[in-house]
Order: structure tokens, then C-alpha cells, then sequence
């Protein structure tokens, strides 16, 4: 398991340093160690987050650089960012080597629950084949309460 994560973090490393050679920017040891500790959060993270495990790591980095290289590995496609709008304005998740899923988010806690549905893939599909339109990329994500918030069901 460990071996498959540090295939994958050379693999994303790799590839980050192409798209960033390739788009004229600056290869930089602290964009380095945002990309490796970012692949290493947990599901889903903010900015925050990640600041807040790289300061106990003793790497200073500034907020704004970790701002601009989230923002650099989500137009890489490395990284989704959800806008989840409960505590933190956005949210990250790694993407590379990752099947589909949506998300369902309690606007009581914030916890989020990552779920796949067969029928709504196929539904929206069809929308799209309908409406002759090519879909390049989705995102569906459900808003409401987990049953830990939920008190509506006294």
C-alpha cells in the first residue's frame, strides 16, 4: 500500500513538473511540498488544512502560495475543488487514479459523504444525449442534513 502511494505521489510529481514547465512557472521546493502533503490529506481538505499540517512539519509556507499551487493543481486536474459553502469556502480532493463519485454535504455539520449512483449517471447521459451536448465533466452535489443533525425526524 505504502509502495502504490509513493508510486503515485512520483507519478503526480512528475506530471506537475511538466505541467508547470510546460506553462513557463517556476518549479519551487515549497510548491514541491505543498503537491507531496496535499496527495497525502485526508478525502476531502481546505487550505487551511493543509497550512495547518505543513506549519506542524516546520514547512513555512505563506496561505497565498498554497492558495496559487491548489489553484494551479486544480487547472493541472490533479485536484477537484468544491465549493461546499458550510465551514470552509472551498474544498479540495485529489482526482488522479480516482473512480467518479458526488458528494452529499450536511449544511449541519459539514461532515460530506461521497456516494456513486448508477442511475443518475445514466439519466444525465441521456439528458445530454438528448439535448446533442457533450459533457466533458459533472459535479452533483446534495445539500442537507446528516441524521446526527437532522431533528426533523422526532
Amino acid at each position: 500500500m505504502r509502495r502504490e502511494q509513493d508510486r503515485r505521489n512520483a507519478k503526480v510529481n512528475e506530471l506537475f513538473e511538466r505541467f508547470l514547465r510546460d506553462n513557463r512557472l517556476k518549479h519551487t521546493a515549497q510548491r514541491l511540498k505543498i503537491v507531496q502533503r496535499a496527495f497525502s490529506m485526508p478525502k476531502h481538505f481546505s487550505a487551511d488544512d493543509l497550512y495547518l499540517v505543513l506549519r506542524r512539519e516546520k514547512t513555512y509556507v505563506s496561505k497565498a502560495t498554497i492558495y496559487r499551487t491548489l489553484k494551479l493543481l486544480v487547472e493541472a486536474h490533479f485536484l477537484e475543488e468544491l465549493e461546499v459553502g458550510v465551514r470552509e469556502p472551498k474544498i479540495y480532493e485529489a482526482i488522479s487514479g480516482r473512480e467518479h463519485h458526488d458528494h452529499m454535504i450536511c449544511l449541519g455539520c459539514g461532515q460530506i459523504a461521497e456516494f456513486s449512483e448508477t442511475a443518475i449517471e445514466k439519466l444525465q447521459e441521456q439528458a445530454a444525449k438528448g439535448s446533442r451536448f457533450r459533457v466533458l465533466s459533472h459535479s452533483l452535489k446534495l445539500f442537507g442534513l446528516c441524521a446526527a443533525c437532522d431533528d426533523s425526524k422526532a
